[in-house]
């Protein structure tokens, strides 16, 4: 069942995704549907769990822990920031 389908059974008023500088994936896919429909965004992490408030430095990466499981939160890549 897409979202529109879903909505025409029972109404939604709000979506919550993770959006940020970096991910922006909803951009072309679940943000044009929602404005089609009518339906609201709620953004979740907006500043990608800490990373861009400029207080974190690459000691601050738990590799173990949350960030250690995705690719873009690797010390390696944390000069792009």
């Amino acid at each position: 069942m897409g979202m529109s389908e879903f909505d025409s059974v029972h109404p939604l008023t709000a979506v919550q995704s993770e959006y940020s500088l970096m991910a922006r994936a909803v951009e072309n896919t679940i943000l044009p549907t929602l404005q089609e429909l009518g339906i609201g965004f709620v953004a979740y992490s907006p500043l990608s769990r800490g990373l861009l408030t400029g207080r974190l430095n690459q000691d601050d990466l738990d590799q173990e822990g949350v960030f250690g499981f995705k690719l873009k939160y690797k010390k390696s890549n944390f000069s792009v920031l």
